[in-house]
């Protein structure tokens, strides 16, 4: 049998939206038409996992994207630095190009929680409501059709103000509510939408509509596919994730990956591989391996989940080639094609490596395209790798 199934029903459909709120609601079980087709007509029998509740909100204070980095401050407003060649810094000013030193996000406040990808960031604020900068595909530019452009300043989003999660892809956002909703929207060639076909959406779009809650997503850092975990700790890709789901061509909904050992509470996708942070702490990868980016001692790909040798994980963060995890003693490690603080010469490793001692307390990391950063209760910042376009500013800081 493959090692893959979809769970089944999906509720798949864009439905109309405005910045008041968005329309439909996560199906009840007893509305659901029962099946028991899966993959290639096998039958899809999830093994049933413990109720991990609704999603928590994120506290998530700092984004490494692929050009640039943002980063909640104490009085929560936001500063970044690198690259603005698509407003990835949020000035406003399209006169400059790329920043070394941070500079403060324009007419942004109240943040609780940064997510970024490739070209763009996103920032919940403690209303719910959510507003993003960057690359994005948007309808808020007036006189302008819907689509992928520069957006300089932050803009609200058009979802509704019960934002809980978000992950930032190549052209697309998708987003998880207070009642375990999920809802993506933007480019959608090859079905990182997983609304069923491969139709650019301007609106937030059901993805995940059926009566499991979704609890955490993730954009592909480098690629074109987003995963999920629900409440029943299962993960779900979707898109162009040939490599994360065994297929060649696009995965237009929700997909299950089977073989995780126990249910999943997190999950993080890179270029080419995924990792799962699970319910004791371990942490499972699948997917690509050239570079060593699952832990698991080789660089084959695996198909299915693997072990990387770590524990007591509080929180996990994919890179376009590597991984890292902070530990539940503030202590990081990381795998892959990574870098480390002291140097900018790559470094390259098939198993977890530590980064910095449980001295350091760190308590939140981000890993962007070449570079990763973590965060210290304090505001303490600290970014390596690349670099380039000034994508880690000033290194070490106190925000």
């Amino acid at each position: 049998m493959r090692p893959f199934a979809c769970l089944l029903p999906f509720v798949l459909g864009a439905f109309a939206c405005s910045t008041e709120g968005v329309l439909g609601s996560l199906r009840r079980p007893e509305d659901v038409p029962p099946t028991d087709a899966g993959v290639d007509g096998a039958i899809a029998e999830p093994t049933p996992a413990p109720d991990l509740g609704l999603p928590t909100p994120s506290t998530i204070p700092v984004g490494a994207g692929g050009v640039s980095t943002c980063v909640r401050t104490a009085v929560r407003t936001v500063e970044c630095w690198g690259s603005n060649a698509q407003g990835g810094l949020g000035v406003n000013d399209l006169s400059v190009d790329s920043s070394e030193t941070p500079l403060t996000v324009t007419d942004l406040e109240d943040v609780t929680a940064i997510a970024s990808g490739q070209l763009a960031h996103c920032a919940i604020q403690a209303t719910g409501k959510l507003r993003c900068w960057g690359y994005l595909f948007t309808t808020s530019i007036p006189d302008l059709p819907a689509g992928s452009r520069s957006v300089f300043h932050p803009t609200e989003m058009p979802v509704r103000n019960d934002v809980v999660r978000v992950a930032v892809g190549l052209a697309f956002v998708c987003t998880v509510h207070a009642t375990g909703e999920l809802r993506c929207w933007g480019e959608n060639d090859v079905g990182q939408l997983g609304t069923g076909d491969m139709k650019s959406q301007a609106l937030p779009t059901l993805v995940m509509g059926a009566s499991d809650a979704v609890t955490s997503v993730a954009a592909s850092m480098g690629g074109t596919f987003a995963c999920a975990t629900t409440r029943s700790g299962a993960v779900f890709c979707w898109g162009a994730a040939g490599a994360v789901l065994g297929v060649s061509e696009p995965v237009l909904t929700p997909r299950q990956v089977l073989g995780l050992p126990e249910p999943a509470v997190e999950v993080t996708a890179g270029r080419a591989h995924a990792c799962a942070r699970l319910r004791s702490g371990a942490v499972s990868c699948w997917g690509a391996n050239e570079e060593g980016q699952l832990g698991a001692g080789d660089e084959a790909l695996h198909a299915d989940p693997v072990t990387v040798d770590v524990s007591d994980v509080v929180q996990v963060a994919a890179g376009a080639d590597h991984a890292c995890a902070v530990r539940n003693d503030g202590s990081l490690v990381c795998w892959g094609h990574h870098y480390v603080p002291t140097h900018d010469s790559p470094s390259r490793t098939n198993h977890s490596r530590l980064i910095f001692p449980a001295s350091r307390a760190i308590a939140a990391v981000s890993c962007g395209m070449a570079h990763s950063c973590v965060w210290s209760p304090g505001g303490d910042i600290e970014c390596w790798g690349v670099p380039l376009d000034g994508r880690l500013g000033p290194r070490t800081g106190t925000f």
